[in-house]
Formats: C-alpha cells, structure tokens, sequence
C-alpha cells in the first residue's frame, strides 16, 4: 500500500517514535536525543542572533530559554500524541508562537486599538 495509506498522519508518527526512545535499549534513543540537542543548540543560536541584531530582548539567556522551548514543545507534542481528536497542534503552536514573540520581542508591544 502507499506510504499515506500507512501512515496518514506522519507528523503523527514522528511523535509518537520519539516518545519510543525513552524504552532501555532502544536504538532510537541516541538518535533522538542528538537530533533533540541539534534543535535546542539551533534555537539558542538564533535567539542569541536576535539579541545581536535587536530583534529579541536582551534581557534573556538563549540557552535556558532554548531548553524552555524544548520542554513546551514535548508537552504539546505529548498532549497532541495521546489526543490528536482533540487537541490541534496547529492551534496549539500557533498560540504558543504569539506568546513567544511577545516574551522575546525587544519592540513594545501594539496597544489594542481604541486602547
């Protein structure tokens, strides 16, 4: 059969064999776990690279925020994992994202209007 027959949800899938690497033996482990440190060194350079050039606030550390990033971003994905009927991860990371960009944003934030 198709690949998409198979795995109609492949972003699913992901999920669901990354949280696989945690069983003792597994040979996903030292993938998952350098694929992990790949994106979380990834996110602490490009935060660090907006504080250079203005765009993120400088008064965060980008390695401990990077971390902070990786842990909400296994919550979602653990949560979307166990409930893909009711949780969206697109919703769920588009709310995640918003609030990001105003914890890091270094410009004021836009008052609503006609506030």
């Amino acid at each position: 059969p198709p690949r998409s027959t198979l795995f109609p949800y492949p972003t699913l899938f992901r999920s669901v064999l990354s949280f696989e690497a945690v069983s003792p033996g597994t040979t996903l482990r030292p993938r998952t776990v350098g694929w992990m440190s790949d994106i979380e060194r990834a996110l602490a350079d490009a935060l660090e690279a907006g504080r250079a050039d203005g765009s993120v606030t400088p008064d965060i550390n980008p390695s401990e925020e990077a971390r902070s990033i990786m842990d909400t971003a296994i919550g979602i994905s653990y949560r979307w994992t166990l409930m893909p009927e009711t949780v969206s991860i697109r919703d769920e990371v588009g709310r995640w994202r918003t609030r990001l960009e105003r914890l890091y944003s270094s410009r004021p934030a836009t008052p609503p209007a006609g506030g």
